[in-house]
């Protein structure tokens, strides 16, 4: 169901990617408030809302790091003295005694709280208040803790990454079958900032890797199938700089991005699951970040889309103004130009 989810948001994202604008005119003024007002909701919400666990969550912790452990809890007075419920129906008592009087009498009167706690054997204690009557919350992983919020970054920039790569295929696919050096731009621009989401995803990955398995590289497959997308990212920008012909580097070029679509697909798709792997098989998602999750992708997806945009229109800029100066010095008319009038034109028109 995740994975549909964020399928889904990414094909949407791509839709008004390509759909308002394309790749080569500015994008509509609600289009970008739109992006805009998603990117922004994802980091309020991506690190505003407070995350918060069960007592079964507790008991999770309390086994694994005994006294020392601490975490939040979500829940409600249930009209008992000291007792309070949790989003499982679990009733238990939370000693108040560590907390002021002002925060004591807020807890028994919120319809819910954030509260963090600490353990002294069997018995629970509250070290302090973290929210009254939160908008939302995200649950608490024992495992992932506060890092679970990474899931909103590095699992959509993984994702978007590939996307990426067929978009630049679908490029080189038409400048194969055109001959056009704009879809050439398209297809390089487009796998630019591809590869930026796939730095991205690596290095979110690896820090993550670092506090929840011990060190920032482990061999895990996913780690190593990310790794080497990020290479075949590269070689194919190290491809391009090798090649001095305009024409031949985007043949090429080209060819390159087609030939290498199913190694991207395998290593991503198909790779993965040959062997075992630490990252979890499948995401337990409270309504909250069933919501989160599918929204983070498409404020992503329409970024990469946005940045794409800006690097097209400044790239057909620069090729327009350096065919203007190369007519200017060659004395060449507009009938003789080795660029076609079409792109000058294209190019007139966003500088105006």
């Amino acid at each position: 169901m995740t994975a549909a989810l964020l399928s889904f948001a990414v094909l949407i994202g791509v839709v008004l990617g390509l759909l308002f604008g394309g790749l080569d005119r500015t994008k509509p003024t609600w289009w970008k408030v739109m992006t805009s007002a998603l990117l922004v909701g994802l980091v309020v919400f991506g690190f505003g809302i407070p995350t918060g666990g069960t007592f079964q969550a507790g008991d999770l912790v309390r086994n694994a790091e005994g006294d020392r452990g601490s975490l939040p809890l979500v829940v409600h007075y249930s009209g008992n003295e000291n007792t309070f419920i949790d989003g499982r129906g679990d009733a238990r008592e939370i000693d108040l005694s560590g907390l002021p009087a002002d925060e004591q009498e807020g807890l028994r009167s919120a319809d819910e709280v954030v509260v963090n706690v600490s353990f002294d054997g069997e018995k629970v204690e509250a070290t302090n208040v973290v929210w009254i009557n939160p908008p939302a919350t995200f649950p608490y992983l024992p495992a992932l803790q506060e890092r679970a919020r990474n899931i909103f970054f590095h699992v959509p920039a993984a994702w978007i990454a590939t996307m990426a790569w067929f978009v630049a295929a679908f490029y080189a696919y038409r400048y194969i079958r055109r001959k056009d050096i704009k879809d050439d731009i398209r297809a390089s621009s487009t796998a630019s900032v591809g590869l930026l989401f796939c730095l991205t995803a690596t290095l979110s990955g690896s820090v993550w890797s670092r506090f929840d398995w011990g060190s920032y590289w482990n061999w895990d497959p996913r780690q190593v199938s990310i790794v080497v997308v990020l290479m075949i990212f590269g070689a194919y920008f190290v491809l391009r700089s090798a090649l001095d012909s305009r024409e031949n580097r985007a043949r090429i070029s080209s060819v390159y991005i087609l030939l290498m679509a199913l190694p991207v697909l395998f290593f991503i798709g198909v790779f993965p699951r040959l062997m075992e792997s630490l990252h979890p098989n499948r995401l337990t998602l409270n309504p909250e970040l069933s919501v989160m999750f599918p929204v983070a992708s498409l404020a992503l997806t329409l970024l990469y889309f946005w940045l794409a945009n800006v690097s097209v229109r400044l790239r057909l800029l620069a090729a327009g103004r350096a065919e203007k100066r190369y007519a200017s010095v060659s004395g060449l008319t507009d009938s003789n130009r080795p660029v076609k009038v079409a792109m000058t034109s294209e190019n007139e028109r966003l500088e105006g």
